[in-house]
């Protein structure tokens, strides 16, 4: 049997737990702990993982030996930025992909991707780096989610959409095929998206429509 790799969760919030515990069902990592923005949560748990420092000290971790870091932050902005840091430090991302998830042979999943429980990822499907496909979210057959993206639970995307980097597409939300939606835009929550949307708005309803543009990110994580 391979040796296991040391592993470290970045980020103690609601999206940590399931992080953590896709690490844990992977069955390739050893869990280390989990490192939070201050001190304060040291000593707490996520699932069954104990908080042993801050983001502070992942330079010292790295020199210690952990290999790879997964990265639990809800914020698409915020994942992004952790990710350039870490790549610098000399940690590995690897894509977390639950066991109840049903990804094609061909589809591509980026580095530090995060599939969640009953999510589907169709043929020929590319998801790309840092993204979260959350639970039960479904992206078909060639469609393309940009790195960074975040797409919500119950999610339902069609053929040969694409979705540009550092998006949110809130929960429940529909996507006609071939449509294409922007960068650093959000979907509103139950949104049906039946005309592209463009890069930097907020768009919600049935049908989605433009309502401003996007200064804030939203997350659901």
């Amino acid at each position: 049997m391979a040796q296991k790799k040391s592993l470290i969760i970045i980020g103690c919030g609601g999206h940590a737990r399931v992080v953590a515990r896709l690490a844990f069902l992977d069955g390739h990592f050893d869990i280390v702990g989990a490192v939070d923005r201050d001190r304060r949560s040291n000593g707490e748990k996520v699932d069954s993982t104990v908080v042993i420092g801050t983001l502070d000290d992942l330079p010292a971790y790295r020199q210690k030996g952990i290999e790879a870091a997964a990265i639990s932050f809800g914020d698409n902005h915020e994942r992004s930025e952790m990710t350039t840091r870490l790549l610098e430090m000399g940690y590995q991302l690897p894509s977390l992909i639950h066991p109840s998830a049903n990804v094609e042979t061909t589809a591509e999943i980026g580095d530090g991707t995060i599939v969640c429980a009953g999510a589907i990822i169709g043929t020929e499907a590319s998801i790309g780096t840092g993204c979260i496909i959350n639970t039960g979210a479904i992206i078909d057959h060639e469609s393309r989610i940009g790195s960074f993206s975040h797409v919500g639970p119950g999610c339902r995307i069609a053929g040969r959409v694409t979705v540009g980097d550092l998006t949110f597409v809130g929960i429940g939300t529909v996507v006609k095929d071939k449509i294409r939606i922007g960068e650093r835009t959000i979907i509103g929550a139950g949104s049906v998206v039946v005309d592209d949307i463009p890069s930097d708005v907020v768009a919600k309803g049935i049908p989605a429509r433009i309502g401003r543009k996007n200064e804030t990110e939203a997350s659901d994580a």
